[in-house]
């Protein structure tokens, strides 16, 4: 099998690992807190707050048949992207300036919702053929028991993240954003159906 060929496995694998959590992901299963709460009951939580002066996370570069193509599903949620005075809309692609930062914010727990990784990273992978993988990592702790409450997983509770990523590095095109992270010598993967421009 030629390099040509074994990219193209690499990449299939990838999207079928990709679309699973997609669907897995949906807001039947890992809903966000806005759609999950019952108005009547909803709860205060909110994804954590970004510190005062937050510095912005660089990523590291990697080639995406560096990780595995097989990752467990795990149970998570990105709740929002926002660039300046610019939220996300859920569904669509996000803009972003290349000069600028983007807030991430959202939640993440094991594929049995009993556990919350340490730190989470968002993986941020090249539309195209080059393969380039970009990974922000940040730790995890931040109040949700709203989805802890919603889940009836008292685990979660402690389950959301937040941090600033600073994409100045990232050349100029289209990125289809995930989530990863390892739980005792595991690789779990979430998130696959986000798309953020870098312009």
């Amino acid at each position: 099998m030629n390099r040509s060929q074994n990219f193209a496995v690499v990449r299939w694998s990838f999207a079928a690992t990709v679309a699973f959590a997609a669907m897995a992901c949906s807001n039947d299963h890992l809903p966000p807190p806005s759609a999950v709460l019952n108005t009547e009951t909803a709860s205060t939580a909110t994804p954590p707050a970004m510190p005062s002066s937050p510095t912005a996370v660089k990523p590291a570069e990697f080639e995406l048949s560096q990780f595995k193509s097989d990752s467990p599903v795990a149970s998570c949620h990105i709740d929002s992207f926002t660039a300046g005075s610019t939220t996300s809309t859920p569904g669509m692609p996000f803009r972003v300036p290349r000069e600028g930062s983007l807030n991430v914010a959202g939640w993440v727990g094991t594929a049995d919702e009993n556990a919350v990784p340490a730190e989470v990273g968002l993986r941020l992978l090249a539309d195209g053929e080059s393969g380039k993988v970009w990974a922000f990592k940040t730790p995890t702790g931040g109040d949700r028991s709203d989805v802890a409450a919603f889940k009836g997983k008292p685990a979660l509770s402690a389950s959301g993240f937040a941090f600033v990523a600073d994409v100045s590095s990232l050349p100029p095109g289209s990125y289809h954003a995930y989530l990863a992270f390892e739980h005792n010598e595991k690789a779990f993967s979430c998130n696959g159906s986000d798309v953020i421009v870098i312009e």
